[in-house]
C-alpha cells in the first residue's frame, strides 16, 4: 500500500497530507469486503507468548529488576528504563517485561475506526489523523507501557530479547479485519490519500480498479497490524527495538539497536 498518490506499490505504509487529490472516481464500485467485527477466535501469534506461563524462578542470577536511563532521542526525555525478569517460560527462557517512562494506563481499544490510542502521542512524536505511523523512522516506546520480553535469547553470560513496538496496537488490531487477498487491512497495491471536504478529513484507498472511503484511522495504522483469515493481531516485526545485554558484577551493560549504549542497575526488593 503506497501513501499519498504517489503511485508506488506496496511497502511502505499508508498515509498521506490533506488536500491530496483521490485521483480517482467514485464511480468504481467498492472492493468487497469482510463484515466488520472481532476475529474469529483462535488465532493467536505463537510470538506473543498468548497463554503461557511465566513461572517465578527467585534466585537465578538474571532474574529480578533493573533500572537505566533511556539513551539518545527515540523516546521520551530524561526517562527511566525498567526491566523486569519475572522468570522463566515453558522453554526454559527468560520472561517479563521492559518499561521506559511514566505515563497513564492505555484503555482497551473498543472502535475499529477511531484513532488509537485516544491521545495521539507516542513518546516524543505526535501522531496526525492523516500521517501515517510506518513514514515515522522510529517510532518509539509509549511512556509507562509494559512491554513483554520476545524473541528472547539467554545463556551465562547474555540476555537478548525484543520490544515489538506494535504491542501497544494490539487491542485496536483484532478489532479489524484484512483486506481481501491481503495480510492486512489496507490493500497491498494502491493509493492512500486524504483531503479536507467542507472541513471534514475524507480518507480514500484506491488504484485503477477500486474506490473506497474508509477511516483515517486504517489509513494511519494500516503497517502496524498483520491478518490472516481468522483475524488481525498487532505485527510483532513492525519496527522493534532489540536488546543485547551481558551480565557485570549484579547489573547489566549491553546496547540497544546493536549500537546505542544501555547501562541497568539492580533495583532493591
Amino acid at each position: 500500500m503506497s501513501s499519498g498518490g504517489s503511485g508506488a506499490s506496496g511497502g511502505s505504509g499508508a498515509g498521506a497530507s490533506p488536500g491530496l487529490s483521490t485521483g480517482a472516481s467514485p464511480g468504481i464500485n467498492p472492493v468487497p469486503r469482510p463484515p466488520g467485527g472481532p476475529p474469529e477466535p483462535g488465532w493467536d501469534n505463537p510470538r506473543w507468548n498468548d497463554g503461557a506461563v511465566c513461572e517465578p524462578a527467585p534466585g537465578l542470577p538474571f532474574v529480578g529488576r533493573w533500572s537505566g536511563h533511556w539513551p539518545g532521542s527515540d523516546g521520551p526525555e530524561d526517562s527511566q528504563v525498567v526491566l523486569d525478569v519475572i522468570g522463566l517460560d515453558a522453554s526454559g527462557q527468560p520472561c517479563g517485561t521492559v518499561t521506559v517512562g511514566q505515563g497513564p494506563a492505555l484503555p482497551v481499544a473498543t472502535e475499529a475506526d477511531a484513532m488509537y490510542p485516544p491521545m495521539p502521542e507516542v513518546g516524543g512524536y505526535m501522531i496526525e489523523p492523516m500521517g501515517a505511523l510506518g513514514s515515522i523512522p522510529n517510532v518509539p516506546p509509549w511512556p509507562g507501557f509494559a512491554y513483554r520480553l520476545i524473541d528472547v535469547e539467554s545463556g551465562p553470560s547474555r540476555l537478548a530479547f525484543r520490544l515489538a513496538t506494535a504491542e501497544l496496537w494490539r487491542s485496536w488490531c483484532e478489532l479489524q479485519r484484512p483486506w481481501v487477498d491481503s495480510t492486512r487491512i489496507l490493500p497491498d497495491e494502491g493509493w492512500g490519500a486524504g483531503e479536507l471536504d467542507d472541513n471534514h478529513l475524507r480518507c480514500t484507498v484506491h488504484d485503477d480498479q477500486f474506490y473506497e472511503e474508509m477511516s483515517c484511522a486504517k489509513l494511519n495504522l494500516d503497517r502496524v497490524c498483520f491478518c490472516t483469515e481468522a483475524g488481525c493481531d498487532a505485527d510483532p516485526d513492525f519496527q522493534p527495538t532489540d536488546f543485547e545485554l551481558h551480565p557485570d558484577e549484579g547489573a547489566w551493560e549491553g546496547s540497544i539497536a546493536g549500537k546505542v549504549p544501555l547501562f541497568l542497575d539492580p533495583v532493591a526488593p
